[in-house]
């Protein structure tokens, strides 16, 4: 059973960089290998990871872990925008939990979690990016009341 407590990842707290930082490079090496995945890595650069992982203090921003058996299970990483209506929304940059830890709840948890403090912040909308063929993360996103809008193409440049 997953932990019932939330850790917030910040300084001082059970998890450390370096954990959360293995935890994201077998993530990253899972993304790596589907269709589309490739194309996402820039988005989870380890450096823009440490320097919202030491952003603690900015409010706009969410990051939470969920233990299971005292090992980092998953986690949720989000952040608050303004839309071209001066609307605020949450766009949840990952969400990922540990392929063998899948199916036990983490993941609704940590969604959970995310999407009441994003209207508790006064959030219009909830956004996720689902890869292409992603069926598995497709069905979790509709159980959980999200709507595919579009399909975003994308074709490299230069070499």
């Amino acid at each position: 059973m997953p932990s019932s407590e939330y850790l917030e990842l910040c300084l001082g707290s059970d998890i450390h960089f370096d954990d959360l930082s293995e935890f994201m490079e077998s993530a990253l090496d899972e993304l790596s290998s589907k269709r589309g995945g490739p194309q996402l890595l820039g988005l989870f650069n380890q450096s823009k990871l440490k320097s919202n992982f030491l952003d603690t203090a900015n409010e706009d921003i969410f990051f939470r872990g969920i233990l299971w058996e005292g090992n980092l299970g998953g986690l949720i990483w989000a952040e608050l925008y303004l839309n071209n209506l001066d609307q605020r929304f949450c766009v949840i940059n990952a969400l990922i939990v540990r392929k063998d830890l899948r199916g036990k709840g983490l993941g609704k948890q940590l969604y959970i979690s995310c999407e009441k403090w994003s209207a508790d912040k006064g959030s219009t909308g909830i956004e996720i990016q689902v890869l292409p063929g992603d069926r598995h993360s497709k069905n979790f996103c509709e159980s959980r009341g999200l709507v595919a809008r579009s399909l975003i193409m994308h074709k490299p440049l230069g070499s």
